[in-house]
């Protein structure tokens, strides 16, 4: 599947897991793209991968967790980069903890990086559209943090680039037509 027209996307926790598919899938779509985490070597590293599809990537290495510069930040990355088309807010935590033994402080970090429901309500409005994809667990590093305590058969889950081409395909819907929800599961049964 490939675009029609130059299209910009900017791609929130892009230095691995779904956002690092996500960004492959991305370029070998045509879509240029700005590439957001914390960390810029890992940024760069697929950066590299990406670019190999002929299209343009910028990284930025940007702690969303750092809530008083977010906007300061990202508004720099949509005057400097390009007319943003889509923006893929992947940037996420795991946490396995009983809802009663989880700190606030870790409740608040989660709603800091996961509000793309609210966004999608005040948008529609204005013609965004917002998907919310929720997929079930997938292999990704995110269950070897420190905040993931849990056995699971990795082997079951979705693979990042299943997530990927999943987001590609929401994001290059005809303009009139919108995905708003989708759940993607593994067909082995893992949540």
């Amino acid at each position: 599947m490939t675009s029609q027209t130059e299209r910009y996307a900017l791609i929130t926790g892009a230095s691995s897991g779904i956002g690092r598919a996500t960004a492959l899938a991305f370029a070998q779509a045509g879509i240029h793209l700005a590439l957001v985490s914390r960390t810029q070597s890992k940024l760069e590293a697929v950066a590299a991968a990406a670019t190999q599809y002929g299209v343009e990537v910028r990284c930025y290495p940007v702690d969303l967790l750092q809530v008083e510069h977010v906007r300061e930040k990202i508004a720099a990355i949509a005057t400097g980069f390009g007319p943003l088309d889509i923006l893929v807010n992947n940037a996420g935590m795991g946490y396995t903890a009983m809802l009663s033994d989880t700190p606030l402080v870790d409740w608040q970090r989660v709603l800091t990086v996961a509000l793309s429901k609210t966004l999608a309500a005040e948008e529609r409005q204005h013609g965004i559209r917002v998907v919310t994809i929720s997929p079930g667990s997938v292999n990704t590093p995110l269950w070897d943090t420190d905040t993931v305590h849990a056995d699971f058969d990795r082997a079951s889950m979705l693979t990042p680039e299943t997530v990927a081409q999943s987001i590609l395909y929401t994001a290059l819907l005809p303009q009139e037509a919108v995905v708003e929800e989708l759940t993607l599961m593994p067909n082995a049964g893992t949540f």
